[in-house]
Formats: C-alpha cells, sequence, structure tokens
C-alpha cells in the first residue's frame, strides 16, 4: 500500500473512534439523567399516593348494619375480610398488591373490591371515627 491511502485509512478510523468515543459520553450522560427522572418520578409517585391516602374524598359511608324498614332510613351494608393477595390491584389507589401480602376485601353497594393493607386501613379508622361521631 502506498502512505497517502494508508493515511486515508488511519484518518478514517481515528476519525470513527472519536465518533464512537462521543456516543459514550453522549449515552453516559443520557443515563445519568434517566436515573435521576426515575428517582424524581419515584419521590411523585410516593407523595401523590401520600395524598390520596390522607386527603381524597372518601368512597364509602361508615359501616351501619341493616335497615329498619322504613323508606329514607336504609344503612349501607358493608363486609369486610382480610386476606392474602395473590397479585391483586388496590380499587383505591391503583398501586398492585404483591403476592402474598395483606389486602382487604370489601363488599359495599353490591361491589367487590380489594384494598391493599394502608388504604383498607384508612377507611376502617375514617369508618369508625363517623360512627363515633354519629353515636
Amino acid at each position: 500500500m502506498d502512505s497517502p491511502l494508508l493515511s486515508t485509512f488511519v484518518d478514517a478510523g481515528l476519525a470513527v473512534l472519536r465518533r464512537s468515543e462521543q456516543a459514550q459520553d453522549n449515552a453516559r450522560r443520557l443515563i445519568a439523567r434517566a436515573r435521576l427522572a426515575h428517582d424524581t418520578a419515584a419521590r411523585v409517585i410516593d407523595c401523590t399516593r401520600e395524598l390520596i391516602l390522607t386527603r381524597r374524598p372518601h368512597r364509602f359511608r361508615p359501616i351501619a348494619g341493616g335497615s329498619d324498614g322504613r323508606p329514607g332510613r336504609l344503612h349501607e351494608a358493608v363486609w369486610i375480610s382480610t386476606a392474602v393477595s395473590y397479585g391483586a390491584r388496590c380499587a383505591d389507589c391503583g398501586r398492585a398488591i404483591a403476592v402474598g401480602d395483606p389486602m382487604y376485601d370489601v363488599m359495599a353497594d353490591g361491589r367487590e373490591m380489594r384494598l391493599d393493607a394502608d388504604c383498607g386501613r384508612l377507611h376502617m379508622e375514617q369508618w369508625r371515627s363517623r360512627l363515633q361521631r354519629a353515636s
């Protein structure tokens, strides 16, 4: 091979190496930004969940037993039981309930729903406080 052709190949190879190094640097920066965005999103999700659990209007009225037979004086019947999750999703906050985690099966207004432990405890505390205020 003659020297000018070899020089052209070497220059082209060096240009490819520089571009490859630049691409690697860009990829590292993008990965760092993606990790930062992921961490920020996780914090936002946690804060949103906390707000939902503490500040949202609630779906259920207090547990009050059956009807006394007079129209307009009907009470909602609510049935609650604890269970172990088989991979359900919380009907209140929408988060997945991991297999083996505790959950609450709730039957109200003819609807069956599953609540994770946090949402279930929150609702039971609210029902108790409403019943105590009503007494």
